[in-house]
């Protein structure tokens, strides 16, 4: 317990540096983030497919406030004080360790991430998972497909900032929802050069999760591609391995 309280406290400092080491590249982020309201009229970007002119719009200047958020350092004060006060948030195992960069190389900050298996707002009442930027909140252990698609979440804060929150959120009311539309559809998107900016938040998420699994010999959820039909998921695994 002792060891964990020190780690905390140690990463409260990690993550201030973190706010200065990142400021510029969320400004960057926050000036060119207009051209996100062109590109989600684009034919083939889906994270506002089924949204209306006006959502977008509004959706668009909501991502630009969070953008903001981000480059006061939001994300690392939000964790620095969940840290804390869910004492039981921890780092990854060993094992978790050894699978996510299995699937992600070093294109994640592992030593931000954290686990909440005690998540009592929200994971306890709704038996639900969220990421909140670089902690996974929960109740309970989580399965190990699972916990590579809460993974991608962070990759995508990893590389949009926080907008992943809204455009996640709004994935998960899409007709399709998580559904990626089996192989076929992953299939005819990469014909067309397309990769996963073609499919919501949501469903990105459950493509590298389908990865891992036809990897690892577990069930697809949304395909019943096996291993001839490897090298499709492989195609958009390259997105997040680095």
């Amino acid at each position: 317990m002792i060891y964990l309280l020190l780690v905390k406290i140690s990463f409260l400092f990690y993550r201030a540096g973190e706010i200065l080491i990142r400021v510029f590249k969320r400004i960057l982020r926050f000036l060119f983030h207009p051209r996100y309201l062109f590109s989600s009229f684009a034919e083939d970007l889906t994270y506002y497919k089924e949204a209306s002119l006006l959502t977008i719009l509004g959706l668009w200047m909501l991502e630009w406030l969070i953008l903001i958020l981000d480059i006061v350092g939001l994300p690392e004060w939000y964790e620095s004080f969940a840290d804390i006060l869910k004492f039981n948030t921890r780092p990854l195992t060993k094992n978790e360790m050894a699978i996510g960069q299995s699937v992600f190389g070093s294109s994640i900050n592992w030593e931000r991430v954290r686990i909440d298996e005690r998540s009592y707002i929200g994971p306890k009442q709704k038996r639900m998972i969220y990421v909140s930027f670089y902690t996974i909140n929960a109740y309970g252990p989580m399965s190990i497909e699972t916990f590579v698609h809460e993974l991608v979440h962070i990759w995508q804060f990893e590389n949009v900032g926080s907008c992943y929150i809204p455009r996640a959120l709004f994935a998960q009311t899409t007709t399709m929802g998580y559904n990626y539309g089996g192989l076929n559809a992953l299939i005819l998107n990469m014909e067309k050069n397309g990769g996963l900016a073609a499919f919501n938040y949501e469903q990105q998420a459950d493509i590298v999760m389908d990865y891992f699994n036809l990897k690892t010999n577990r069930p697809l959820k949304w395909s019943n591609a096996n291993q001839a039909n490897f090298e499709v998921f492989e195609y958009y695994w390259k997105e997040v391995y680095d």
